[in-house]
């Protein structure tokens, strides 16, 4: 019927009678086979080759474009005092970086203490004193030619 496949055991179909049936019937069973197939490789050398590498040199001149950038940098001194540090800013390409630093200020600053005030004004005041005086009294004699000298009245002047 089929030929022999050397994977799969022999089977041989007999025919059966079905003892569920009645005798009086004439039904025969044949068994059903199923072949599966197994797939292998394998590897077999068919030939062989010989694989030489030789590197040959060759100078070319070649152009690649290249980009690189020139930064200039311009220090302006300013000079100026300011309250607070100010902000980076751009204007155009130019990236300007404000550069500050803290300066210790020792000021000298006049505060008015006090104020004085001179016057000028002339004061009549009274002082006793004990003081010794000095003062000549002159006495004044008349002499009459004729009489002999009297004292006349004494003359005092201060």
């Amino acid at each position: 019927m089929f030929p022999a496949n050397p994977n799969s055991s022999r089977i041989i179909p007999s025919p059966v009678q079905d003892e569920s049936l009645p005798p009086a019937s004439s039904t025969v069973v044949f068994p059903l086979i199923d072949e599966q197939v197994q797939v292998r490789k394998e590897w077999v050398e068919t030939g062989r080759v010989r694989v030489n590498k030789q590197v040959h040199e060759e100078t070319q001149t070649i152009n690649i474009p290249l980009m690189h950038e020139v930064v200039d940098v311009e220090r302006v001194p300013v000079n100026r005092v300011v309250s607070e540090v100010p902000l980076s800013r751009q204007e155009g390409d130019t990236l300007v970086l404000p550069v500050v630093r803290e300066e210790v200020v020792t000021s000298i600053r006049l505060v008015l203490v006090e104020e004085v005030r001179i016057t000028r004004r002339q004061q009549h005041t009274t002082d006793q004193q004990s003081v010794t005086t000095r003062h000549e009294t002159v006495s004044i004699d008349r002499i009459e030619p004729d009489q002999s000298a009297k004292p006349d009245s004494a003359a005092t002047f201060l």
